[in-house]
This record gives structure tokens, C-alpha cells and sequence, in this order.
């Protein structure tokens, strides 16, 4: 909560994002308390989630998807776990996914579909490549 109020005031007061600096320990707790989260869909929603030329497993809307493949015995590069890095960059082909403010996803990888698996939560079937 500080530091979505302080991101903001820093803002209002003209200093541009890139030049922020914070310390971040993983995912939310509760991510469903998050501003966006869409309050019709429930922390323990399930949904599928298919791995381009892989399997499909089952990963729910309050984890994020890194957890869910890493429970499925799927692991990718990753460091932070906080949305930081990019190490987990992974591209969505299909579905919805959350993505809470502060989570550094390049503007170019945006525009191309790129998500951070660590602090990607989905919000439907999604389909994704690793």
C-alpha cells in the first residue's frame, strides 16, 4: 500500500516511473485484495492452462502461473519472483491474465503479449508459451 501511494504522489509530482526504485519480496499475499482484481472471479477459481507444444494443467486465478507450473514440475528462469527481473518472461498466446500495477513489463514486450509468470494470475483459460 505505501508504494502505490507514494508511486502515485512521486508521479503528481512529474518524476517518471523509470526513475523509481523499490525493494519487492514476491507476490501478494492476497492478490484478489489487489486494485483491479475483478471481483466477480473468486482467489479459488481454477482454470486451464496450456503450454504451447506441451501439456495442460490446472492453475488457479490466486496464484500466479509460475507457481502452478512449478507444481506441475515445470520450471522457468526466474529470480525476483516480484514482476522485476524479466527472467520468467513468458508470452500469452490466449487468455486473460492479471498483472498488478508495479510490475515492470516493458512497453515493446506489452505490445507483443509478453506477461511475468511470477506475477501473472489468470483470469480465465489461458494458453501460453515457454
Amino acid at each position: 500500500a505505501m508504494y502505490r501511494f507514494c508511486a502515485g504522489e512521486l508521479e503528481k509530482l512529474g518524476i517518471p516511473r523509470k526513475r523509481l526504485r523499490q525493494e519487492a519480496y514476491g507476490p501478494p499475499k492476497d492478490i484478489t485484495a489487489e486494485p483491479g482484481w475483478p471481483s466477480s472471479i473468486p482467489g479459488s477459481a481454477s482454470f486451464g492452462i496450456a503450454i504451447r507444444d506441451g501439456k495442460t494443467i490446472t492453475g488457479l486465478a490466486g496464484e500466479p502461473l509460475m507457481v502452478s507450473l512449478e507444481r506441475a514440475g515445470l520450471t522457468i528462469p526466474n529470480s525476483c519472483r516480484s514482476g522485476e527481473c524479466s527472467l520468467c518472461r513468458t508470452k500469452l498466446l490466449a487468455g486473460e491474465v492479471f498483472q498488478p500495477s508495479g510490475v515492470k513489463v516493458r512497453s515493446s514486450d506489452r505490445r507483443f503479449g509478453y506477461i511475468h509468470a511470477c506475477m501473472a494470475y489468470p483470469l480465465s483459460d489461458v494458453e501460453i508459451m515457454i
